[in-house]
């Protein structure tokens, strides 16, 4: 939730020194999330599968993981050229962000309600 205070900080006035320390911030909390996004879907094997192919799947897929987090780290630095893309990148991870949390609450509504997932969740590890 780093991520989330520094693009929220973005979108404010900032000093040019400033920026390009607190974008670079941000690029790096974006993919140390992205990084263990990917570890927890490969960690978690089967229970992840209401965020692949539940009804909310497209909507972490798309809105949270595209649109919140590869996106804004494809526009880093971009900011320079065109400030309007810095509050842009900065939107569109607050708006990611929400989506992550709505999404991977109600996937894991629908986690619990599967008997299979919740034994397999809550079996003793070896």
């Amino acid at each position: 939730m780093a991520g989330t205070g520094l693009a929220a900080k973005m979108l404010g006035p900032v000093s040019e020194e400033s920026e390009e320390r607190l974008e670079r911030a941000e690029s790096l909390t974006l993919a140390a999330e992205l990084a263990i996004t990917a570890a927890s879907a490969i960690e978690l094997g089967r229970l992840s599968k209401p965020l692949r192919t539940g009804p909310h799947a497209k909507a972490y897929q798309i809105g949270a993981l595209g649109l919140g987090t590869v996106l804004p780290l494809a526009l880093h630095g971009t900011g320079k050229r065109a400030p309007w893309l810095r509050l842009l990148r900065s939107a569109l991870a607050l708006v990611g962000s929400a989506i992550t949390k709505y999404t991977i609450t109600e996937a894991g509504k629908q986690s619990a309600d599967d008997p299979r997932a919740y034994f397999e969740y809550t079996r003793p590890k070896p």
